[in-house]
């Protein structure tokens, strides 16, 4: 019910830069040590040799002397020196920083690499931009990165690495076309660029939202509500965190489209259990049904109150009788004189949940491939009129980093609960091209190492950034028949 923890914002200035996610990459071939390479003899490669400093203990010095004002508006001084300072601790257990990959050496205003720690099996990129101007830094970014190397060298190198995750992974990466091509902004399908697991249906904790969203918003597109309309906080749909909304007092009112924004881009629990009662839970589930090849198994469609009541409960057999029951039971359970309805969480074993519980039973289930029509639907309905707060939700959080001169516009959800991961992406390249991503991994039997998770993830990202490049025609049409899954 949680979302993916949401990288801490480091820098921020032309280039969006996240905070580091800590994680062992794969070892260098053959278990060798990595080699120190030299930055090259450009502005980019000696403003890199000062940050490599830094992160070595360097002083900073005056900020104002290095990076543009832009940059510090964003990152006040203060937090740029402590984000600086601790990446070598934090990231490499404090070995010394050093590089070890240079990509676009010739280009003297910007450069890309690889940073480890000596002695540590963990790796960094790293991206710096210059300002053409004043030559000062623009952009700094460190992201995750694939076992020393920016990707692996192709999709088949990527089904591997998924392929030694323990559990259930299902993964798909795509290429959204229209169904009609006379008609570019109506619905879309599902062109299968690399495919793992595709047909495995996993629980996939926040990103159920995404189907709470899509209800909504056809409910704005056919008049019946208003992105505008005020919706006022109710004790009864309070939720407990991720989120904030649960703290503010009931009565205080904001806009539907401030409730989905929340709900998206920092998973707020509250949010979406009021908007999934304004919309009504029978919508929530036929526009899920629409779109996933098994909805009865998320039926009925939970808040996340609920969620946490049955997982929670100081009655310990509530899950376990809940995930054993059929629908019909499921829905008298959810009543207000029923089981769950009566229950409530208890707070206690909620801070100490860090077990996957019924995972293969009670949750939100889909495939890669149906993560990431849900993605498509919402990108059609983002381009009927009045639809802006809907493009608004999906996009305030990114979920990791993102070279922003290759992807001009990132949606985003991802989901979480013990033994439940799950990242989901709309991403627009920039040559026109629409793609989405999905990667989901449960192992009911333990807790999962997310940022192994955005790893693989990022990866696939990467090989992305050039799939089909070189073919500038067309995609085909649909065959008869094409359910666009």
């Amino acid at each position: 019910m949680t979302t993916l923890r949401v990288l801490r914002p480091l820098i921020l200035a032309l280039l969006l830069l996240l905070g580091v996610p800590i994680s062992p990459a794969l070892a260098q071939p053959d278990d060798e040590p990595p080699i120190e390479v030299d930055a090259p003899d450009s502005r980019a490669g000696r403003e890199l040799v000062w940050v490599l400093k830094v992160l070595n203990g360097a002083p900073i010095g005056d900020p104002t002397e290095k990076f543009t004002p832009r940059f510090l508006e964003q990152v006040p001084p203060a937090e740029l020196t402590k984000a600086l300072t601790n990446i070598r601790k934090e990231a490499f257990d404090g070995g010394r920083v050093m590089l070890v990959q240079v990509e676009d050496a010739l280009r003297d205003d910007s450069l890309s690499g690889v940073i480890t720690g000596e002695g540590s099996e963990r790796y960094l990129s790293v991206f710096i931009a210059l300002d053409d101007k004043t030559w000062k830094i623009a952009g700094l970014r460190f992201a995750p990165t694939f076992g020393g190397q920016a990707s692996p060298a192709d999709w088949n190198a990527f089904g591997g690495e998924a392929g030694k995750l323990k559990g259930g992974v299902s993964f798909g990466a795509y290429e959204l076309v229209p169904r009609d091509m006379a008609k570019p902004k109506g619905a879309l399908r599902l062109l299968p660029i690399y495919e793992f697991g595709e047909g495995k249906r996993l629980a996939i904790g926040s990103t159920f939202k995404l189907y709470v969203l899509g209800a909504l918003a056809e409910e704005a597109a056919a008049g019946q509500l208003s992105w505008d309309a005020p919706l006022a906080i109710q004790d009864v749909y309070k939720s407990l965190p991720s989120g904030k909304m649960q703290d503010i007092a009931p009565g205080t009112e904001f806009s539907t489209s401030h409730f989905a924004t929340q709900m998206i881009s920092i998973s707020d629990n509250t949010a979406t259990d009021h908007l999934l009662h304004r919309v009504g839970r029978d919508k929530v589930e036929a526009y899920m049904s629409r779109l996933n090849g098994d909805p009865q198994r998320s039926f009925p469609f939970l808040t996340t109150f609920e969620m946490f009541t049955i997982k929670l409960s100081d009655d310990r057999t509530l899950a376990a009788r809940y995930g054993e029951a059929d629908e019909a039971t499921r829905r008298d359970m959810l009543r207000p004189e029923g089981e769950v309805g009566k229950a409530r969480p208890n707070i206690l074993l909620a801070q100490a949940w860090n077990t996957p519980t019924e995972i293969e039973r009670v949750e939100w289930f889909a495939t890669a491939p149906e993560c990431c029509q849900a993605m498509a639907d919402l990108r059609r309905l983002e381009q009927l009129p009045g639809m802006e707060p809907l493009g608004k939700a999906l996009r305030t959080n990114p979920g990791m980093p993102f070279d922003e001169n290759t992807w001009t516009s990132v949606a985003f959800k991802g989901g979480s609960e013990p033994g439940v991961l799950n990242t989901t992406w709309l991403l627009e390249r920039d040559d026109g091209r629409w793609f989405a991503l999905s990667v989901g991994w449960n192992d009911p039997k333990s807790t999962l190492d997310q940022d192994r998770l955005l790893q693989l993830a990022a990866s696939g990202v990467k090989l992305l950034e050039q799939e089909g490049r070189a073919n500038a025609a067309p995609p085909p049409p649909a065959p008869p028949g094409d359910d666009g899954t």
